[in-house]
C-alpha cells in the first residue's frame, strides 16, 4: 500500500486520540481503551480498508476477544516451553476460551472476504486483503501455492494480534516512561518544538530529523521488551552447531530478546531506562542494530515497519500537545511488568495529560 498511505491512515486515526484526551482536561485519566482501539482501527484500514467508530458495538466486541485471547494465551505460553504443563486442567479452559474467540472473530472476518470478493478490482488494490486476493488468483493453477482464504483469515487474525496489542503496549509503556522520567520528556519535547514546531502535525519523514525521539523510542522498545522470547522458529535444512551447541534439525529456536537487550555488552546502562543506549558522543542515532525487539533476520517480523511508524508518529505527536503527568498526591505507578505472551504494565495507570 506505501508508507504514505499508511502515514496517513495513522495520523488520521491519531486525532481521534488527542480529541478523547482533550476532554478529560488533564484529569486522571487510563488512556489503555483509547489507544488499543486507535490502534486496532490503524489496523482495520490497513488490513480490512475500513476504520470503525469507537461506538460500534461489533468493532468493541471484536476488540475484547482479540484482549481476551491474548490474555489467555498468556497463561497457556508456559506450554511451548514445558510440555508437561500440558495436563495441568486449566490448559483446558484456557483453550476453550481462545477457540471460541477466534472462531467469532473468523465468521467476522469471513464476512469481510466475502464482501472483498463482491467488490474486487484487480485495478484497484484497496487494502491486504485485495492485495492477497489478487495473489490467490495469479497462483491459482499452481498446485503447491499456499495463498488460500483459509490462511488469508489466519494471516489477518495473526495481524490484529501481533500488530496492534504490541504496538498499543509499547505506547502504553512510553507514556510510562515519561511519567516516570520528566527530564527526558522536556528533552522529547524540545526537540520537537525546535524541528517541528508546536502546529504542524508530525509525518514519517520527520525521524530522521529527531535522534533523540528516536533513540528515546528504540529505549522504550529495549527496555519493556515486550515480548521477552521470539516466537518459535526452527532449522529446516541441517543440524547446525552454534558456539559448541548443536541444534538438531527442526529443533524448535527460541530467541531471548530479554535477555540480549539487557546485555551490558552491547549498552551502555542496560538496566536503566536511558536513550543514550542509542546515542554517540555526538547525539546521533548508533547501536540500533542491537534492538532486536522485532527479532532479527530474514524470518524478523513482517510488521516492523507500520510498528516503528504508528509509535513515532503516536509519541511525537503525543508529546508534541501534552505534558504526561503522575496525579498529584499519588504513588507513582511501577515499572513492573505482567508475565506472558506479552509485557504489560503490572498496573492499570492513570495519567494527568495536561495541553502545552
Amino acid at each position: 500500500m506505501g508508507k504514505m498511505k499508511m502515514d496517513e491512515n495513522i495520523r488520521e486515526e491519531l486525532e481521534y486520540v488527542v480529541e478523547d484526551i482533550r476532554k478529560h482536561n488533564g484529569k486522571p485519566y487510563d488512556l489503555e481503551k483509547i489507544i488499543n482501539v486507535a490502534v486496532a482501527n490503524v489496523m482495520c484500514q490497513t488490513a480490512l480498508g475500513q476504520r470503525y467508530e469507537y461506538t460500534n458495538a461489533e468493532f468493541i466486541d471484536l476488540q475484547d476477544r482479540f484482549e481476551e485471547n491474548v490474555r489467555a494465551a498468556s497463561i497457556t505460553s508456559p506450554l511451548h516451553h514445558f510440555k508437561v504443563l500440558q495436563y495441568l486442567p486449566i490448559q483446558t479452559s484456557t483453550e476453550k476460551i481462545i477457540h471460541t474467540n477466534y472462531h467469532h472473530v473468523g465468521a467476522f472476518l469471513k464476512k469481510v472476504v466475502e464482501e472483498h470478493k463482491r467488490t474486487f478490482d484487480g485495478n484497484e488494490i484497496r487494502d491486504f486483503i485485495d492485495a492477497y486476493l489478487a495473489e490467490i488468483a495469479r497462483t491459482a493453477d499452481k498446485p503447491d501455492s499456499t495463498f488460500t482464504e483459509a490462511q488469508l483469515n489466519w494471516m489477518i487474525y495473526d495481524m490484529f494480534i501481533a500488530g496492534s496489542e504490541t504496538t498499543a503496549t509499547s505506547l502504553r509503556w512510553g507514556i510510562l516512561y515519561m511519567m516516570h522520567f520528566p527530564d527526558i520528556q522536556r528533552k522529547v519535547q524540545a526537540e520537537i518544538d525546535e524541528v517541528i514546531g508546536r502546529e504542524r502535525v508530525p509525518t514519517g519523514r520527520d525521524r530522521t530529523s529527531l535522534p533523540y525521539t528516536d533513540a528515546v523510542i528504540n529505549e522504550i522498545f529495549r527496555h519493556s521488551s515486550i515480548v521477552s522470547m521470539a516466537i518459535p522458529h526452527t532449522n529446516t535444512e541441517r543440524d547446525v552447531t552454534f558456539r559448541g551447541y548443536t541444534i538438531p534439525k527442526n529443533a524448535f529456536v527460541f530467541g531471548n530478546i530479554y535477555a540480549a537487550h539487557r546485555d551490558p555488552a552491547l549498552f551502555k546502562r542496560p538496566n536503566d531506562f536511558d536513550p543514550e543506549n542509542f546515542l554517540d558522543e555526538n547525539g546521533k542515532l548508533t547501536n540500533t542494530q542491537n534492538m532486536i525487539a522485532f527479532c532479527v533476520g530474514k524470518r524478523a517480523c513482517l510488521g516492523e515497519g507500520l510498528a516503528r511508524m504508528e509509535m513515532f508518529l503516536f509519541f511525537t505527536r503525543l508529546l508534541q500537545l501534552f505534558n504526561f503527568e503522575n496525579p498529584k498526591n499519588e504513588a507513582l505507578p511501577p515499572l513492573d511488568r505482567t508475565h506472558g505472551m506479552i509485557a504489560k504494565p503490572f498496573y492499570h495507570y492513570k495519567v494527568c495529560a495536561t495541553s502545552r
